[in-house]
């Protein structure tokens, strides 16, 4: 299992009204325009990012917790697992190099 956290963020834009949700740790995000949409990507993307860094045999970013948040922002905790099965059948080029 892997456990990060994310940042979540209400934004209220003209261009976008939704949730905002940032992975310090990967220095990635993504949104959804309700917050279970935004959590369902936010998962997806953790699992994403995470499965491309084995199958290219990169190390993880070590996760950091206790990021500090402005009025409009919630830390919150994403766990995921990521199987070798899981990480081939997202990047196919290449065997999942997990130990």
């Amino acid at each position: 299992m892997y456990l990060y956290e994310a940042i979540i963020s209400k934004i209220n834009e003209p261009q976008f009204k939704g949730y905002m949700v940032d992975f310090p740790d990967f220095d990635t995000s993504t949104c959804g325009a309700t917050i279970e949409e935004a959590s369902y990507m936010a998962h997806d993307l953790l699992k994403t990012e995470i499965a491309f860094a084995l199958t290219e045999g990169e190390k993880l970013p070590k996760a950091t917790f206790g990021h500090k948040t402005k009025p409009n922002e919630t830390v919150v905790l994403v766990s995921v697992e990521v199987t070798q099965g899981e990480a081939s059948e997202r990047f196919p080029h290449k065997e999942a190099a997990l130990n």
